[in-house]
């Protein structure tokens, strides 16, 4: 088969190679396209979709650019724009190209949704709310927007509306594995673990390398008293991301559970390591070390993590940590 020629045929081929994830073959279409028609604002549109993919994002942002210089109101540069300022973290003007696009056209789901996320990542949940109602208004058959509504809900502590929005978005379609997970987040905050955990393991049956859904299903066999099953999803959630260090510190809470606290700092001392911030780190570092004696070094951890958060002070002394002064700035 001869190799497409015309900006159509590459446009369409760079899409098909976008979404199996081939995102350098996708931008060498996109490029073959703009030799084509340096004035294809879909050209230059796609072209940064697939640098932002690829991390490239300011450089993303300059391609949505030349597309709106050819044609302003081209929606899918505009929501593209949009994308990339919040992956910036500029919210407002992120939020500014989402406003143009509703202007242009009040239906599309997708400006809605995505106005929906920025939202959320300003902390603004029930405009974010809002913002999902009129995308599934627009489209109740999507998923994903029930997915996002579902974690809005949850953010605001609405717990069973939330479950509701999961059980919406797995009826649509039971094989998205976030859903799964999203929904074993909220069973396992309620305390209704065995669901929790029946979640994780869904979401692990579609997506086995879900590191996330390792890690939480680790935690509730931890609460479970199942330590050795619980060990084994955080070595395996390690083994896919050794820097995970939500797993680093469940690994050493475990290892404590079972008295090998020496094991137990190693997995404490690697998430410093990855985060000196971590005030989980240090806490439980310095709660192992008081259980080995050591008790100066564990003041000096327990310091440590109020001057991280200084609302840990009065729980760590009502645990029975006392005499304990908070590390000098110096």
């Amino acid at each position: 088969m001869s190799a497409p020629e015309n900006i159509e045929e590459l446009l369409q081929k760079g899409n098909h190679l976008y979404a199996q994830g081939k995102y350098e073959e996708a931008l060498e279409c996109y490029s073959k396209a703009l030799k084509i028609n340096p004035n294809s604002g879909h050209a230059w549109s796609n072209f940064g979709m697939a640098l932002r993919a690829l991390g490239n994002v300011k450089e993303a942002l300059e391609c949505y650019d030349k597309a709106l210089k050819i044609d302003e109101n081209l929606i899918e540069a505009w929501i593209n724009r949009g994308n990339a300022l919040r992956i910036l973290g500029k919210f407002d003007e992120s939020l500014k190209c989402y406003d143009h696009v509703l202007k242009i056209k009040y239906d599309i789901p997708q400006a809605w949704i995505n106005k929906g996320a920025t939202l959320r990542l300003k902390g603004m949940l029930d405009e974010s709310l809002k913002c999902y109602d009129h995308a599934l208004n627009l489209d109740p058959v999507n998923p994903d927007i029930w997915n996002n509504r579902g974690n809005v809900l949850h953010l605001l502590s609405l717990n069973e509306e939330a479950l509701n929005s999961f059980n919406k978005a797995i009826e649509i379609d039971e094989n998205i594995s976030e859903s799964w997970f999203n929904k074993g987040i909220v069973l396992h905050k309620v305390g209704r673990l065995e669901e929790a955990l029946k979640c994780f393991n869904r979401a692990l049956e579609i997506e086995p390398n879900f590191v996330e859904a390792l890690v939480n299903k680790g935690e509730i066999l931890q609460i479970m008293g199942e330590l050795k099953e619980s060990l084994k999803c955080f070595n395996r959630a390690l083994k896919l991301n050794p820097n995970d260090k939500k797993a680093l510190i469940d690994k050493g809470v475990t290892f404590y559970h079972v008295g090998e606290f020496e094991k137990a700092l190693e997995c404490f001392n690697q998430a410093l390591k990855i985060d000196p911030q971590y005030t989980k780190a240090w806490l439980n570092r310095g709660v192992t070390l008081y259980t080995l004696n050591q008790k100066n070094q564990a003041m000096d951890c327990f310091a440590r993590a109020i001057d991280l958060d200084p609302s840990l002070e009065p729980k760590i002394k009502k645990a029975g940590f006392l005499q304990i002064k908070k590390k000098s700035n110096n």
